[in-house]
């Protein structure tokens, strides 16, 4: 089969012979029909570690083997978790197996023997991961329920709901997902801090927030401390904050906001070390929770609640390309920039709608 693989650092190559999913009567194999495009995999391209990995964990597809799957056959329409938690360790005892040391060893996530779905076949470590589809749900939506679930697990780690006041930094496919599960959830009132216009112009024409600041604007503070009951000197704040951009500058400014004894989410990646001003932390008492991956049953959630119409998945892809590497390559080149508009890029690898 046909796979994209990491070549060189920047740089992506088709591997023409990567080798067939091979029928093992257990674990199921799916033709690949949409992969969407991570922000961690361009940091994967940036670095090439290691090289031959075929990259991709957002994708949806048909079936051509159930394996043991009994309710599955050929055909169906799927999508698939992206992790391989263990089942006996305590964290998958605890609910909480997006946590499972094992997850490491996920598809396409470092090892280049457990290939991604950037390719025209799947086959999944455990069948149990393979999701079905609703019938009204399309594929190209249904490849982007992982990156939904991490927004989604973003607000469900801090408990937002009714009567919250939320501060999302980041306008990114995360940001965005994660402001409208705070609406899905009831938050009464969901603001952004973005400082590329055409993302924040975005996501107020989607509906996603009801208001977005460009936090490096002079005065800004005034214009936000009228939203949150005049701020937090006056007693006032943002109740829950959820970070999606790793910057000090903006999580800083978030914890800044956040009324005493607020929720932060922080769930924006960065390498490097970051000077976060803890003193804000201890004078609100803030209690910080890090976000990485999402329990396998919002899988389950998010596919419902789309199916029910409770949540708008399809306006986030932004644009659809070709299973082609010079289009592929240019589409990462595209989101490494940090002035890009995109929120999801989906490769069309199948002959599916």
């Amino acid at each position: 089969m046909k796979a994209i693989v990491q070549a060189e650092k920047y740089k992506l190559g088709m591997n023409e012979n990567f080798p067939d999913p091979v029928k093992d009567g257990k674990r199921p194999i799916m033709k690949v029909e949409y992969c969407g495009i991570c922000g961690s995999d361009i940091h994967s391209w940036e670095k090439c570690d290691p090289v031959g990995l075929v990259l991709g964990h957002e994708f949806s597809g048909t079936i051509v083997d159930p394996g043991d799957r009994a309710d599955l056959k050929v055909g169906d329409k799927v999508t698939c978790v992206p992790i391989t938690p263990c089942g006996e360790c305590e964290w998958c005892k605890s609910g909480r197996s997006f946590m499972c040391g094992h997850n490491l060893y996920a598809p396409g996530t470092f090892f280049v023997d457990k290939p991604g779905a950037l390719a025209e076949y799947f086959q999944p470590l455990k069948s149990e991961y393979i999701k079905k589809i609703p019938d009204n749900v399309p594929l190209y939506v249904a490849a982007m329920v992982e990156p939904s679930g991490i927004g989604l697990r973003a607000c469900q780690a801090i408990d937002v709901g009714p009567g919250d006041k939320v501060l999302v930094a980041g306008g990114g496919i995360i940001g965005s997902m994660a402001a409208n599960w705070a609406k899905t959830l009831g938050a009464d009132y969901v603001a952004m801090t973005e400082l590329n216009a055409a993302r924040a112009k975005k996501a107020l024409e989607m509906g996603v927030v009801d208001d977005v600041f460009d936090p490096t604007e002079e005065g800004v503070e005034e214009k936000i401390n009228p939203k949150i009951d005049g701020g937090y000197r006056a007693g006032g704040g943002f109740t829950k904050f959820i970070d999606c951009t790793g910057a000090a500058a903006a999580i800083n400014f978030g914890m800044n906001l956040t009324k005493k004894a607020g929720k932060v989410s922080l769930v924006g990646v960065n390498w490097k070390p970051v000077p976060l001003m803890t003193i804000i932390a201890l004078l609100h008492q803030l209690t910080l929770v890090g976000i990485m991956g999402s329990p396998t049953d919002n899988f389950d959630y998010i596919l419902k609640a789309v199916s029910e119409g409770r949540f708008d998945l399809a306006r986030y892809r932004t644009k659809q390309i070709n299973f082609d590497l010079d289009e592929i390559q240019a589409a990462y080149e595209e989101l490494h920039d940090p002035k890009n508009d995109q929120l999801k890029i989906m490769v069309k690898i199948g002959d599916s709608e």
